[in-house]
């Protein structure tokens, strides 16, 4: 499941159309033990052989090749098994305080030289202030990123649209806060504020009630009101 090139090498040795099968080691074939004994029951009936180009495999098709064959692949995936458990802690370790993981560079900051840092670059940071400044004046997400669109296309991937416009308003990197591994808030170690925290809070409550605008009854009425929303704007 998910690998076409090993779904199409089964297809083929199936119809007859390989004789044999090279890999540069035992484990870019397979590292599930399961599999593999699939893969070498598949091989010794259509009479495949198998070779690797950066390891020497054990050879034959009686039990004591085989066993071999299954210590090697057992090796593999407990060193994938080791490999996944070390980053996992390490991004526990890293989310415990606070620090970058990784990824997309947050607007208005870039990777430092130490990993899991970063520092605030002084144009982006500002092309952020005034998103903040904008929306806490009575600007809307779609009048924000028409503007964005406009004036600062470069900054991001894909088109602004309202979701990634509240995406930034709601991020409390921006006044130097982070969630911690338990979901709490705390001061972050790496990220330095760049939003004056009134402005923050400001924004959070305007994004808040915008939650609960309902059509009033004094506003006048169409055949969809409440039913169909803008999918920009809300």
């Amino acid at each position: 499941k998910g690998r076409e090139g090993l779904s199409e090498l089964i297809k083929a040795v199936s119809a007859g159309r390989v004789s044999g099968v090279i890999v540069r080691k035992l484990d870019r074939l397979s590292r599930s033990v399961r599999l593999s004994q699939d893969l070498f029951v598949l091989f010794n009936q259509n009479e495949i052989e198998l070779l690797a180009t950066d390891e020497a495999l054990p050879v034959g098709t009686d039990g004591a090749s085989e066993f071999a064959l299954h210590v090697l692949i057992g090796a593999s995936q407990l060193q994938l098994r080791q490999i996944s458990e070390n980053i996992k802690a390490s991004k526990a370790f890293q989310k415990r305080r606070g620090l970058k993981l990784g990824g997309r560079t947050l607007l208005g900051y870039a990777d430092g030289e130490e990993a899991g840092k970063v520092f605030v670059k002084p144009d982006e940071a500002e092309v952020v202030r005034e998103i903040f400044r904008r929306y806490d004046a009575g600007a809307s997400l779609c009048q924000i990123s028409e503007w964005l669109n406009s004036a600062h296309r470069h900054l991001v991937k894909h088109k602004w649209t309202y979701s990634t416009v509240r995406i930034k308003l709601t991020n409390p990197h921006y006044i130097g806060m982070v969630f911690n591994s338990e979901n709490e808030l705390i001061p972050s170690p790496v990220y330095e504020s760049i939003v004056d925290r009134d402005v923050f809070m400001r924004v959070q409550r305007r994004l808040e009630s915008r939650k609960n605008i309902k059509v009033g009854s004094n506003l006048r009425k169409h055949l969809l009101s409440g039913l169909l929303f803008c999918g920009e704007c809300g």
